[in-house]
């Protein structure tokens, strides 16, 4: 697997999903069949020139819509604990990886250090959609 940095210009290699991750029978299908909808979203990680080796990916994917992340310097994917999947959208700025759940929660890692480093965990009191 590889993914394109837009900041550096650069296509680079990651390590690959089935190794790393777990997968339930849906998954393997989706990341068989239909590999846009296994890996629904992706931000790049990149400190530009500061620090090559915080440089990676994160990821949400999976029919639970999980999130994983995978530094360039390893090239392995490690699921992140999240409390609230699924996730329907992240984002990466100023090494913080943000994630909302589909609830409204927002998850918050910092990845300035060797390993993410959850450091907020918003939940609302009331639910963004009633069912």
């Amino acid at each position: 697997m590889s993914v394109f940095n837009p900041f550096s210009e650069i296509q680079i290699s990651i390590g690959s999903l089935r190794k790393y991750l777990q997968f339930i029978n849906p998954d393997t299908y989706l990341f068989k069949h239909e590999p846009r909808l296994f890996v629904p979203k992706t931000v790049v990680m990149s400190d530009n020139e500061k620090n090559k080796d915080k440089d990676g990916v994160v990821l949400i994917y999976g029919c639970k819509k999980k999130l994983a992340f995978c530094r360039y310097r390893d090239g392995r994917f490690i699921e992140l604990d999240g409390a609230s999947q699924p996730y329907p959208d992240i984002i990466f700025h100023a090494n913080m990886v943000s994630a909302v759940s589909e609830i409204g929660s927002v998850e918050v890692w910092d990845f300035s250090g060797s390993f993410p480093n959850k450091v907020m965990d918003v939940v609302p009191k009331q639910f963004l959609f009633q069912v």
